[in-house]
């Protein structure tokens, strides 16, 4: 029963973000956290905080506008953070995507040094991690011209 509360919540809540924002943000590990207070060191603080590195990317910021365009506004880039810091592996995991009808379908997955806020692109096809550097040459070098 505490579980069907708990998504009728996250789902209430996905409602309410999807009118008022282009960027709906999960983090399923505490769904329910506000917005913290930027001077205090909590793990919400430090979660939105990646979060909103990862917004500030200009990849990401286009993906969302053309999310959001394409769409009518029906869908919105969607953030979830999938793994924070531990011993074996100091970084979040932070996924970028988008949830359709049936399905939450990732575009990126970042990895997240908290401490020094330095970003990764996870290459999922080469199990590797590029820098933004590398991964910014290696999308133009693929993407066709006009």
């Amino acid at each position: 029963m505490r579980c069907y509360l708990i998504l009728l919540c996250v789902f209430l809540c996905s409602c309410i973000n999807r009118q008022s924002t282009d960027f709906i943000i999960v983090s399923l590990e505490n769904p329910f956290s506000k917005e913290p207070d930027s001077t205090i060191s909590t793990p919400q603080a430090e979660e939105q905080k990646i979060i909103n590195a990862i917004l500030a990317l200009p990849e990401i910021k286009e993906k969302a506008s053309y999310i959001t365009t394409t769409t009518h506004e029906n869908r919105h880039l969607r953030l979830w953070i999938t793994q924070s810091p531990t011993p074996e592996t100091p970084f979040y995991i932070v996924h970028t995507g988008e949830e359709t009808a049936t399905n939450l379908i990732t575009h990126a997955i970042f990895h997240v040094y908290p401490d020094v806020m330095h970003i990764l692109y996870y290459d999922a096809t080469t199990d590797t991690c590029l820098s933004l550097k590398e991964w910014r040459q290696q999308k133009n070098a693929t993407e066709p011209e006009n």
